[in-house]
């Protein structure tokens, strides 16, 4: 999903942070002033220091606590122009005080001063041991400046050189806001990542990252982070669902199936198999996913879940059944699928997949009328959903209402023209009505999407040698059709159709007879053949390949007329 990871809110690294001013009792600070001043290391012994020298070393720490003091009492009023005047002051007497260094520093910052903050912490840096009080401080300067490139610089400074773990995971904290701030969210992942290994009992570090990685689709790392949540927590069952859920979305459902099989075995909650019986079904394993969710429909039969998954996998069994012959099974399967749609809708009408579904199955079993029925009422409940007007479109194509067809199919089409298929019927539609100038153009439009799309080759080159026109360009397009599906009795057929066109009977026949060995009961190949074979003067076999092109489409005038 495009487009950015959105707004983050307030930075998820601000709770590390302690940055508010030090409002503490006067009495503190003269303790702190009085334990800081004069701690600069001696390098070489002094002589003893007189009387004279000490009264004034006393006088000037008295004087840098007075105006500390009075720095501090300007600081709670919220004077902190009159705050920083007063620290300035109380460092003339004492430029050794880490404290004085801070305080003022600060309020420069609160001043938005930065220059000045900058100035403070770098003279505090070189007349103080307290560079662990200083550089977090220094790095926070340039953050609120905006002055990134710096802090980073700082921050990473405080990594390489200290030990602290406190300090350690303050300046990764800095860090990571600096990147949300940059929106380097791989790097704030990162940091994340790092705060955990500093950590790891604290797991929410991981899970951060790990839905960082998720908005923007670093899948591996997703997974990676998740492995490491699953081996570090084993009793927190969460993080294999997790993974499983990862692996379904990103195109490795048997792995997610794997997982999930496993923990069933040890916790046979309802949600895990529900979840395993949505990856069988869109794995095309209708059975599995039949046998796992159907003692749920006994048990429960309004869960609309169970009722979506259990009617797509009749549906699918249907199908299959279907394409092995099986009419029978076949039928069963579609009346089974039929049953738990219907009872989808009546529980939850506001189910978009549920009347998809039905519409399905109903076309499956040719009752098409009660098909347009049910989408006319999708429709009406999702006025604006493409598929469901697509759906009602080739319903009306398959019933023989074309000029509805067309209607619907262009909604669809509005609604979102990028869609394909229902730009495809819609060419079938123009077809059928006779606008054999207007299919083509849609054709055009297709192979203009997908240049190499067999269908559509196949298709635009039939709809030539039904016209009799362009028959050369139509055999180059139904030749790269059959390159990548040679055995596509379809393809075969036009190739054969276009050969009749050009008055080359007798590759019509090769290629036609080869369309009619892989779809023996093809009316449409039936009756070309015996067009052909009428046309090499065999009346006798061309009118044995009408009367058994009517035996599979009774109603067709055309081939009535033709053993007239």
């Amino acid at each position: 999903m495009p487009g950015g990871l959105g707004n983050f809110g307030r930075s998820p690294f601000s709770a590390f942070r302690g940055k508010s001013i030090r409002w503490v009792l006067p009495v503190f600070f003269v303790g702190i002033l009085v334990s800081c001043a004069g701690t600069k290391p001696e390098h070489r012994a002094r002589p003893e220091t007189s009387p004279a020298a000490k009264e004034e070393i006393k006088q000037y720490s008295s004087r840098a606590i007075q105006h500390y003091m009075e720095g501090v009492a300007a600081q709670m009023q919220g004077n902190y122009a009159m705050a920083a005047l007063e620290f300035q002051e109380a460092l003339r007497y004492d430029s050794s005080s880490a404290t004085i260094y801070s305080d003022l520093a600060r309020t420069y910052m609160m001043l938005r001063k930065f220059e000045q903050a900058e100035r403070i912490i770098k003279s505090g840096l070189e007349n103080t041991n307290e560079t662990e009080e200083f550089l977090p401080m220094l790095g926070e300067v340039y953050t609120v400046s905006r002055q990134y490139d710096r802090a980073e610089s700082v921050y990473q400074r405080i990594l390489d050189t200290t030990s602290d773990e406190a300090l350690i995971q303050e300046a990764l904290s800095s860090l990571g806001e600096i990147y949300v701030r940059q929106n380097q969210y791989p790097r704030v992942a990162d940091v994340y990542e790092q705060l955990y290994r500093l950590d790891p009992s604290r797991v929410e570090y991981l899970k951060k990252a790990q839905r960082i990685y998720l908005q923007l689709r670093k899948y591996d790392d997703v997974k990676r982070v998740l492995k490491l949540m699953a081996k570090d927590h084993p009793d927190d069952e969460n993080y294999p669902l997790e993974m499983a859920k990862i692996y379904a979305e990103t195109g490795d459902p048997d792995s997610a199936i794997t997982i999930l099989q496993d923990l069933i075995q040890t916790d046979p909650e309802k949600e895990l198999q529900l979840l395993l019986g949505e990856l069988y079904f869109r794995t095309g394993k209708p059975d599995s996913a039949y046998r796992l969710l159907q003692p749920f429909y006994r048990g429960d039969s309004t869960d609309a879940r169970v009722l979506y998954y259990l009617g797509g996998a009749s549906l699918n069994r249907g199908e299959e059944a279907q394409a092995e012959g099986d009419s029978a099974s076949a039928i069963r399967y579609f009346r089974e699928s039929e049953s738990y749609y219907r009872d989808l809708i009546q529980q939850d009408d506001s189910v978009l997949g549920g009347f998809y579904g039905l519409a399905l199955s109903l076309r499956r079993q040719q009752e098409y009328q009660e098909a347009i029925e049910l989408l006319q009422r999708g429709v009406q409940n999702f006025p604006d959903k493409s598929e469901l007007h697509e759906q009602l479109g080739i319903t009306y194509y398959l019933s023989e209402n074309y000029d509805s067809a067309r209607t619907e199919l262009n909604t669809a089409l509005r609604i979102d023209s990028t869609l394909m298929r229902p730009r495809h019927f819609l060419a079938f539609v123009y077809d059928q009505l006779g606008m054999r100038d207007s299919a083509e153009v849609v054709y055009k439009q297709l192979l203009k999407a997908a240049p190499e799309e067999p269908l559509y080759l196949n298709n635009l080159a039939y709809l030539y040698a039904q016209q009799g026109k362009n028959l050369k360009e139509a055999l180059e397009m139904v030749d790269a059709a059959l390159s990548l599906e040679p055995q596509n009795a379809s393809y075969l057929d036009t190739k054969g159709w276009i050969h009749f066109q050009l008055g080359e009977y007798r590759q019509a026949k090769r290629y036609i007879e080869d369309a009619l060995s892989l779809d023996a009961e093809n009316a449409e190949v039936l009756e070309h053949l015996g067009d052909v074979y009428r046309k090499l003067g065999n009346e006798g076999k061309a009118l044995d390949l009408y009367n058994r092109a009517l035996r599979y489409d009774p109603d067709n005038q055309a081939l009535q007329q033709k053993v007239r």
